[in-house]
């Protein structure tokens, strides 16, 4: 009796680890995907994406107008340097402010800037042209100081 308890015991464990194997194949094939969280997650990421979009031009923005201030105040000062440095800063953050280019390019006229600020400033200006060659003032002026 003993030995077919045994008996009976090693195919019921032979059974179950057939079954088991045969319910995880199965779970494999009724694998449902949970729409709602899918969707859910879809939405925080855009919604994190376009946050961080509309927040990065902010900064831009306000750090642009912040530099334009400060220049305009050092202009005013008498710190012709510093005003055409923070000039080509703000340059670099808004590089189609056509007013701006033209400010700065009298800043340098009035002061006797160095051959590296003004081919910068060429290469701003000329980057410009590239994007709007019609803007007749901004050639005038580069031309003006590519002969300088």
């Amino acid at each position: 009796m003993r030995a077919s308890v045994g008996i009976v015991e090693g195919e019921l464990l032979r059974m179950s680890r057939g079954k088991r194997m045969a319910s995880h194949k199965d779970a494999l094939v009724g694998v449902r995907l949970n729409l709602k969280m899918v969707f859910g997650l879809l939405v925080v990421a855009v919604t994190t994406v376009a946050a961080a979009h509309f927040l990065r031009e902010y900064w831009i923005d306000r750090n642009a107008e912040g530099l334009m201030r400060r220049a305009d105040q050092s202009f005013a000062d008498g710190k012709f340097t510093d005003a055409i440095m923070m000039g080509g800063r703000y340059l670099r953050l808004r590089p189609l402010d056509a007013d701006a280019i033209l400010k700065v390019t009298d800043w340098v006229k009035e002061s006797s800037a160095d051959s590296r600020t003004l081919f910068q400033l060429l290469q701003l200006m000329e980057d410009y042209l590239v994007k709007d060659p019609t803007h007749k003032a901004i050639r005038r002026r580069t031309i003006e100081l590519s002969v300088v």
